[in-house]
């Protein structure tokens, strides 16, 4: 609920206690920003957190080789063994994603709004301002640093669960897709069609509708509880297991909770039969 004024070309940190979204508000810039970097203080005095200012994605050879006076580029006012741009990936155990003239190519984007840190040269940053300029602005799809978001590699992941007798099989569909939410999504959920053995429930503001098809926001595969449920015939023996064409990480674990018997079954391990 903060009414401070963001600055512009500026990066920040935003952390939400309770997994809310955020809305900013104000005047999308569409002109030349520009940024004091500095190389100060008492630690990590060349950092600086600045942003891509525009509400477009920024091409990163356009920000780093463009001209802020004749002969002086972006990237001669960040330090001689650091220059480049350095994106947070997710975690800080692992380094971070550099981008620079070597690792990219004329089509490399950052995300509308995105952070990164940059150094700042002790000669020519305080001569100089990084700038940001609206030819640098371009159209694209690609997501932030953090990695296993790519809009073109997982923006979709799919957690099939398979149900089985001694003849007949069964199955219930579950994708991880972003900007789906936990309710029902016009296009994205598909209730199943006449009668149904397997089916999930919606997360959120349950219908009462055997789901055939479930979407559920891309990060909620990290965790999340899917009411499942099961139709067949007293005494039948039954196996649920996770199906060959699930494109879930061999890192995620998934755990079918019986909550009659208090049982927590291992998918990624084994099946759980019963009767």
């Amino acid at each position: 609920s903060s009414t401070i004024t963001l600055d512009a070309g500026i990066g920040y940190r935003a952390a939400s206690s309770d997994n809310e979204t955020f809305t900013f508000t104000g005047t999308a810039n569409d002109g030349i920003v520009t940024n004091n970097i500095t190389n100060s203080g008492p630690t990590e005095a060349e950092w600086n957190l600045v942003g891509n200012p525009y509400p477009s994605y920024l091409n990163v050879q356009a920000f780093l080789n463009h001209e802020v006076s004749t002969g002086v580029k972006n990237i001669n006012l960040m330090n001689a063994g650091t220059a480049a741009i350095y994106g947070y990936d997710g975690t800080a155990l692992d380094g971070w994603i550099i981008y620079n003239l070597a690792n990219t190519t004329p089509s490399t984007l950052i995300a509308p709004g995105q952070g990164f840190f940059v150094s700042a040269d002790p000669t020519y940053a305080p001569l100089y301002d990084l700038e940001f300029t609206p030819t640098m602005r371009a159209t694209g799809t690609s997501d932030d640093f953090i990695l296993g978001r790519s809009q073109n590699e997982t923006s979709s992941v799919l957690s099939k669960l398979i149900l089985s007798s001694n003849n007949k099989t069964y199955s219930t569909a579950i994708y991880f897709i972003e900007g789906t939410t936990k309710g029902l999504d016009k296009g994205y959920d598909a209730s199943a069609y006449g009668g149904v053995s397997i089916f999930t429930n919606l997360v959120e503001d349950n219908q009462g509708l055997d789901m055939a098809i479930q979407s559920l926001p891309y990060n909620d595969f990290n965790d999340v509880v899917i009411p499942l449920g099961v139709k067949a015939q007293e005494g039948t023996s039954l196996t649920i297991s996770l199906g060959d064409d699930s494109t879930l990480s061999n890192t995620v674990n998934v755990y079918l909770e019986d909550t009659v018997l208090n049982t927590l079954t291992l998918l990624n391990d084994s099946d759980y039969v019963f009767t």
